[in-house]
């Protein structure tokens, strides 16, 4: 099981913390059940590059989007300022021309130094195969 909560500042995620309604009964359930297969991590990303989200049209109960999340790893000195780069420019494309695009936002952070988080939304299969297989993406999955 894996989770990824997209907040829009710091203060929305100390509330979530804080939130002993909601959050922090979750959170010990999970830990009382044995549900993590190892001790769970939280790690925080920060947006660099692309958007996270945009209206959708869905039809009544409608199917769900798909989703992926990917890290790459940069090899050499600078490589992940050009990931970041490209990466960037490519969501930019996605935003502007491919409305089966939902999200496609780039995360780094500090403590990361070569790594770079890709987390895109797609309307559904077809979007994502339309967008993956152009050939500016190759360089990046």
């Amino acid at each position: 099981m894996a989770g990824l909560e997209i907040y829009t500042s710091k203060s929305a995620l100390q509330e979530q913390l804080e939130d002993t309604t909601y959050f922090q009964p979750f959170e010990r359930m999970v830990v009382e059940e044995e549900m993590y297969a190892r001790e769970g991590t939280m790690e925080a990303w920060y947006l660099t590059a692309g958007f996270v989200t945009r209206c959708q049209d869905r039809e009544e109960g409608g199917g769900g989007v798909i989703v992926r999340v990917r890290k790459l790893t940069a090899c050499g000195s600078g490589e992940k300022e050009a990931m970041v780069k490209g990466l960037g420019n490519f969501a930019a494309w996605s935003c502007g021309s491919d409305a089966g695009a939902l999200s496609f936002a780039v995360f780094t952070r500090k403590k990361a130094e070569r790594e770079v988080l890709v987390y895109v939304r797609y309307q559904d299969e077809t979007a994502m195969r339309r967008v993956e297989d152009r050939p500016e993406s190759q360089n990046f999955w």
